[in-house]
């Protein structure tokens, strides 16, 4: 609460953003965490994409993450690649033009990460804060 929008965050601070209440949009470290609890990025890839709907090549979606391929809307307002890729931005900012994303591909078995610039239209997911 109180980040984006113009105002730097805490790089230790949950970011909520475009997340509800009771909701943050995690850093690169959290979904490295999960994709290294899964195993790895070969294994965490294929585990967590959606069992369907994948131009190439199908997940398992072993733990109903369901990533789907929704593609990703381009910088000069063009929406591309549904069927062929899923990205997700983290909170993980590398500076005003660039922040790190979680990448899916229908040509690929892994997750990967990456640098993109913010003008392009990725998914997020959020998480839910722990209850005290």
């Amino acid at each position: 609460e109180g980040c984006g929008d113009g105002t730097e965050c805490n790089s230790r601070a949950l970011v909520r953003g475009v997340c509800p209440k009771g909701w943050y949009l995690p850093a690169m470290s959290v979904w490295a965490s999960l994709v290294n609890s899964l195993g790895g990025r070969y294994e965490a890839g294929e585990a967590l994409k959606s069992a369907s709907g994948w131009d190439d090549r199908n997940g398992t979606d072993e733990y109903s993450f369901s990533v789907l391929p929704v593609g990703v809307k381009r910088y000069d307002g063009l929406y591309v690649s549904e069927g062929k890729s899923a990205s997700f931005w983290t909170s993980s900012q590398i500076d005003e033009e660039y922040a790190s994303s979680v990448d899916f591909s229908s040509n690929y078995r892994y997750v990967y990460d990456d640098l993109q610039h913010k003008y392009y239209g990725y998914s997020v997911r959020c998480i839910s804060l722990p209850r005290e």
